[in-house]
């Protein structure tokens, strides 16, 4: 199922993403590094969940993707994104994906 959204948009704080923790037990989100972005949900295998964040697929752990409570498609980083760096799995803390059509 796909779940297109808006373009990317910044985010000062995580607000209501700041209770979510990644799979390996730290918090999704810190001082301005979740954005909006535009993602959908792939693929489940095990306990890999493929999302797809601004046209790249990426497998990331189950324990780091969740349900927005916005409806929004979120993208957590583990650092500020680099201008010329290409998003790969290990940039990502989490996911928020929108539920429903």
């Amino acid at each position: 199922m796909a779940f297109p959204l808006a373009s990317v948009v910044l985010s000062g704080h995580g607000e209501w993403h700041d209770h979510y923790m990644d799979a390996t037990g730290v918090k999704c989100c810190g001082r301005r590094d979740c954005a909006q972005a535009v993602g959908r949900l792939l693929d489940r295998q095990g306990d890999q969940v493929q999302v797809e964040v601004q046209g790249i697929p990426l497998w990331l752990p189950q324990g780091s993707v969740h349900a927005s409570e916005d409806g929004a498609f979120w993208i957590c980083r583990k650092r500020p994104p680099e201008e010329k760096a290409a998003l790969t799995a290990e940039q990502v803390r989490c996911v928020f994906f929108a539920t429903g059509g």
